[in-house]
């Protein structure tokens, strides 16, 4: 961290005050992210790495009073405490233009007793054009199905939502298509009028509409053609996500998972063994294109987006729905090596063009099981 790290004068406890200009001045620094833990320094992630800014340790009075803050409720250091966490977003105004971010609050353990740890992540206030995302083109072909479900997969902080934003900015700019997200929270600002070529409403959740699972609805009740459904991180979610795909709407959502082969069958394990059988079937049939993707360091700087990806046709939909649910992984594999793009077979690539280290392929090898 250099000299000019607001923190090196910092005296006394880190009010928003001085958190906004600690801010202010990590997106200077092309930082993505801020942890701000009690006992600790905080912490900013550059290009992947985390390194401490600066020597001052934070105390959970501080974390406690910035969260409520932040906020604006005076109940948010109390509920964190009680054992849930939260999700909210952020912003600073600076010289007419917002800075946002979305952050996390959740309860820790030091020594005896709990405190809030807080990590907050910058959000651009536009989503980058999908054409800087350096996409494959037949990917970017199937990113724009009529209806059905197109998931966008991968660890925290691989660009899932970036990649999905993009997608809606294109699809914002140029069709005349009614466009409804539900977040939580809202991420990248969508409504930029002076491109848009058709509605686009961003909802928050619980704060515009109390939980996803009024989304279908609603979205129907809209006349939405195009729907972003946030991350299907469990059955309520998820079970929304598949009925909107179902309204014959293009419905797109992120999910955690490390592989486009093994994402179905972990998505329908979310459910009880009872409902899986119905689940799997409507899924399955609103499935249009799965997209795998991880961020790793660039040589000469910076990070280089690898992707998997997986397009389904009709054809394909109907044998994944004949096929027992054991079987989804396998069929899914290989359909990836005969018609899709591994995340190995673009790492090479990418290896092979100067643009990623060797041991990173490597090491990808051996997660898959792969020989070099």
């Amino acid at each position: 961290m250099t000299d000019q790290n607001p923190l090196s004068a910092q005296n006394g406890p880190l009010n928003l005050a001085g958190l906004d200009r600690l801010l202010l001045w990590g997106l200077g620094q092309d930082l993505s992210d801020l942890v701000l833990t009690p006992g600790q320094a905080p912490w900013f992630r550059r290009h992947g790495v985390f390194q401490a800014a600066g020597a001052k340790i934070l105390t959970g009075e501080e974390t406690a009073s910035l969260l409520i803050e932040m906020t604006s409720n005076e109940a948010a250091a109390a509920i964190v405490g009680s054992g849930r966490d939260l999700d909210f977003s952020y912003e600073i105004g600076q010289r007419g233009q917002k800075k946002r971010f979305r952050g996390n609050a959740t309860a820790m353990a030091t020594g005896r007793s709990a405190a809030i740890t807080i990590a907050l992540r910058a959000i651009p206030g536009r989503p980058p054009d999908l054409s800087d995302l350096d996409l494959e083109e037949d990917l970017q072909k199937a990113l724009f199905p009529p209806d059905g479900l197109v998931l966008v997969t991968g660890v925290m902080g691989s660009g899932k939502s970036t990649l999905l934003a993009a997608a809606l900015r294109r699809l914002a700019e140029t069709q005349g298509r009614h466009i409804a997200t539900y977040e939580a929270p809202v991420e990248f600002d969508l409504t930029d009028p002076k491109n848009l070529k058709g509605p686009v409403e961003q909802t928050e959740i619980p704060t515009h509409l109390p939980s996803f699972r009024l989304a279908p609805r609603n979205a129907a009740r809209r006349a939405a053609d195009v729907i972003l459904l946030g991350e299907s991180r469990d059955r309520e979610t998820l079970k929304s996500l598949i009925e909107a795909a179902g309204l014959g709407v293009a419905a797109y959502a992120t999910a955690h998972t490390r592989g486009v082969a093994e994402t179905p069958l972990r998505l329908i394990n979310l459910f009880e063994p009872k409902e899986r059988p119905a689940m799997a079937s409507e899924l399955l049939s609103a499935l249009r294109l799965i997209v795998q993707q991880r961020l790793f360091p660039k040589i000469g700087g910076g990070r280089i987006a690898v992707r998997e990806y997986l397009a389904l046709n009709g054809a394909d939909r109907r044998a994944l729905q004949r096929l027992p649910l054991p079987e989804l992984e396998g069929f899914l594999a290989q359909a990836l090596k005969e018609k899709g793009q591994s995340l190995l077979a673009r790492a090479i690539k990418a290896a092979d063009d100067g643009l990623l280290d060797p041991a990173i392929v490597e090491s990808l090898a051996r997660e898959k099981g792969v020989k070099l």
